[in-house]
């Protein structure tokens, strides 16, 4: 079980990055202070990840992630991740061919025109583990709306979906 949820974690990860890399990047054209508010639900579990841009400097982009114990109090400070824009984008998993579509998804009660990002990928010793992910230009970082991982009996096994974001204000939530 514990080696299923490190693949999960896996998942929800090359999510973020697949929508990082995906059409059109809100990270290149991040601002000091745009936040996005996460809630992901995996074997069972319910978290919730804050992320704020906390410096832009030329083409390197600090994200800071903080995990959260509901939707307002963190669990740990924010830790940084620095984002070098100039960096290749990672290409697909080897055997994966995404198929995109357009699809809208609501987002704070509205709704966003998204890119759909349909992948499958083999995962040795699960099976195949399918990724829909959809992402929108009006949210900021990652741009992604939405997640959802399906393993291979159609199964939903993590989601992950944007509760709030705003493009000013992003800070440190006060700790439990």
């Amino acid at each position: 079980m514990n080696v299923r949820r490190a693949l999960l974690s896996v998942a929800l990860v090359l999510g973020v990055v697949v929508g990082a890399r995906a059409g059109d990047r809100p990270m290149d054209k991040a601002k000091a202070g745009e936040w996005v508010l996460e809630k992901n639900v995996a074997s069972g579990f319910t978290t919730w990840t804050y992320m704020w841009i906390a410096k832009v400097d030329g083409r390197k982009v600090t994200v800071m992630v903080q995990l959260l114990k509901d939707e307002q109090l963190g669990l740990a400070p924010g830790q940084p991740t620095v984002v070098d824009l100039d960096k290749p984008d990672a290409p697909p998993p080897p055997g994966s061919k995404p198929k995109t579509s357009e699809e809208e998804v609501e987002v704070k009660g509205r709704k966003l025109k998204c890119t759909k990002t349909e992948s499958e990928v083999e995962i040795q010793g699960v099976g195949k583990m399918a990724t829909t992910t959809w992402t929108a230009a009006e949210i900021p970082i990652y741009g992604k709306a939405k997640m959802v991982v399906k393993d291979q009996a159609g199964k939903v096994v993590a989601e992950q979906e944007t509760l709030d974001f705003g493009h000013e204000g992003g800070a440190e939530r006060p700790l439990k």
